[in-house]
């Protein structure tokens, strides 16, 4: 609801003023202030209406010479979560000397109707398109992240406990959400501690339509491509009984 609110009234106060030529009309600081609701709201929502405003913004404040660094940060950052790496690189290219992760080679095959995740090859110098089907029999998709205390505490627990073994099995997919860092090298480091969790790094949420939430840690239960049960956070007593419950399930709809 509030990501629904953020882009309904984005759309409705601000999009109308983004055009180049009417942006060409304004003063710096209504750019600026422009620069920063469009950022804001490309925060809460992934949708390319956000990236393009951005740059067309950015294209105005660069032609003035008032562009700053910290506007091409967050620029680079959305283009990043949209996984815009053509012209992210460019930027970057453009800006060498901004204060954000290089980015690896992209391959070819990365925009093809296939690909609906990632992973990184080792020392991170290129991406591995990788696709998942889960449209067709019963998957675990864990949606969990190394920089997130709870998932930590729940994939510690998870290994400790025996009963909780087939949470690491082939049909498990341990999917990080779609973010403006790739922090590959946190997950690198992650998958080395836990090579039973690998973690791979979505797409698009759009490749993932039966996932409703995002925040991590999700567990979701999937037969035949829908969500049959679901499991969401891990407080400070864990999720267990409920996480059991859910595998239980799991296993009948084999």
């Amino acid at each position: 609801k509030r990501d629904a609110l953020i882009s309904d009234q984005y759309r409705w106060l601000l999009h109308r003023f983004m055009e180049p030529r009417t942006l060409k009309k304004l003063s710096s600081d209504d750019l600026r202030f422009l620069f920063k609701a469009a950022s804001m709201a490309a925060f809460y929502t992934v949708d390319k209406i956000y990236a393009n405003d951005l740059r067309h913004v950015a294209a105005e404040l660069e032609m003035r010479n008032a562009a700053t660094n910290e506007q091409r940060v967050k620029l680079f950052h959305v283009l990043v979560q949209l996984r815009d790496f053509v012209v992210a690189k460019a930027l970057l290219e453009k800006h060498p000397e901004l204060e954000v992760e290089a980015l690896p080679r992209i391959p070819p095959d990365f925009g093809s109707a296939q690909t609906v995740a990632f992973d990184a090859t080792d020392g991170a110098d290129e991406l591995k398109s990788l696709a998942f089907d889960v449209s067709k029999g019963v998957h675990l998709v864990v949606i969990s992240h190394p920089l997130c205390s709870f998932s930590r505490n729940a994939v510690a627990a998870l290994e400790a406990d025996p009963e909780f073994a087939s949470v690491f099995s082939q049909r498990t997919i341990w999917l990080a959400p779609v973010d403006g860092r790739l922090h590959l090298k946190e997950i690198r480091e992650w998958n080395i501690q836990h090579p039973q969790a690998h973690i791979v790094q979505a797409r698009h949420e759009s490749d993932w339509p039966m996932l409703n939430e995002w925040a991590t840690p999700q567990f979701y239960a999937i037969r035949d491509g829908a969500v049959i049960a679901h499991v969401t956070g891990w407080p400070k007593e864990g999720r267990k009984v409920e996480l059991a419950e859910l595998l239980k399930r799991l296993s009948t709809a084999d």
